[in-house]
């Protein structure tokens, strides 16, 4: 049972799945920014790739996602899960997000944005929820889809937002896309580091390689 937030103590924990494509040397990242279609002529991620993602988000109940990722390609994906209702997103930020961002502009889609304070709304169809606990944050955002009846949800975090909720013990399975390269530019990793050290122990689900890559599926022990 999820009994960390009071407001949810009574309610299952959905499944939490961190699905994340990185290099060989656990970069998820070649610049700042970097935009899907960037990933894709990298060769961090590929067709294959972007496909299995897509089959993920039509088995989903909601994402969560860091304003980082977010403003790499400006908007979220819209996509219709297999119940036929389109995918809710809940954007983790610190400072907002900018007015020119088609993010603001998708009215089709549930968006929430949970924040230490409040941000400048630029559609006010989008949430504002203000967590002003940094120890919370991840909790809060999980609680916003989880009142909603979601039962299936990915993470698509950058490195810090991805520590956020392996540090909380939130995060069950991890689908990781292994490309065949190295970057080594320090970037963005999988798992932003700090002074504070993170051990997290996973149990091999299943592996599936295509051309080159591999499709590593991870449970959280």
């Amino acid at each position: 049972m999820y009994k960390k937030s009071k407001a949810i103590s009574s309610m299952t924990k959905p499944k939490l799945i961190n699905v994340m494509a990185s290099s060989l040397d656990g970069e998820i990242a070649s610049q700042r920014l970097e935009s899907d279609s960037l990933r894709q002529s990298t060769g961090l991620s590929c067709r294959e790739d972007h496909r299995r993602l897509l089959l993920e988000l039509k088995g989903a109940d909601g994402v969560i996602v860091g304003a980082k990722t977010l403003r790499a390609d400006g908007a979220v994906l819209e996509q219709k899960n297999y119940r036929g209702i389109e995918v809710p997103w809940v954007v983790l930020s610190r400072s907002g997000l900018a007015a020119d961002l088609a993010f603001w502009r998708q009215t089709r889609v549930q968006r929430t944005i949970v924040s230490p304070m409040p941000v400048q709304q630029w559609d006010c169809r989008v949430r504002n929820i203000v967590c002003d606990d940094p120890a919370a944050i991840a909790e809060r955002a999980l609680e916003v889809l989880t009142t909603a009846g979601a039962k299936r949800i990915l993470l698509f975090g950058g490195g810090e937002i991805n520590a956020l909720f392996y540090r909380a013990g939130l995060v069950d399975e991890l689908k990781l896309t292994l490309s065949p390269l190295m970057i080594g530019v320090g970037v963005s990793r999988l798992i932003a580091c700090d002074a504070k050290s993170l051990q997290v122990n996973f149990e091999l689900l299943s592996c599936e390689d295509y051309e080159s890559y591999l499709f590593l599926h991870y449970r959280v022990k």
